[in-house]
């Protein structure tokens, strides 16, 4: 976005933290659910494939790593309310 200044710490936190989520959710869905289920699998795989992708992306400053990080939050907030919903 122009004009807007983007602090290097920020976003190396931002992209490690990206990609320890990503790992975490993987970890939770695949490893240490009992059952699977397709609906959560699936969720769980976009989630994933969005955090990894905008966390590599920030650690290796590419110009499309920002813009990939607030596509991946909205998509993980909404994968989050359907879920949470579905209860």
């Amino acid at each position: 976005m122009s004009g807007v200044a983007h602090s290097e710490k920020g976003t190396v936190a931002f992209g490690a933290a990206n990609v320890i989520c990503g790992s975490l959710v993987a970890f939770s869905v695949f490893s240490a659910l009992p059952s699977r289920w397709w609906v959560v699998d699936s969720g769980a795989v976009l989630v994933i494939v969005l955090l990894g992708v905008s966390g590599i992306g920030l650690l290796w400053r590419k110009p499309w790593a920002i813009p990939t990080a607030r596509f991946a939050s909205g998509v993980v907030l909404a994968v989050g309310l359907l879920f949470i919903g579905a209860l």
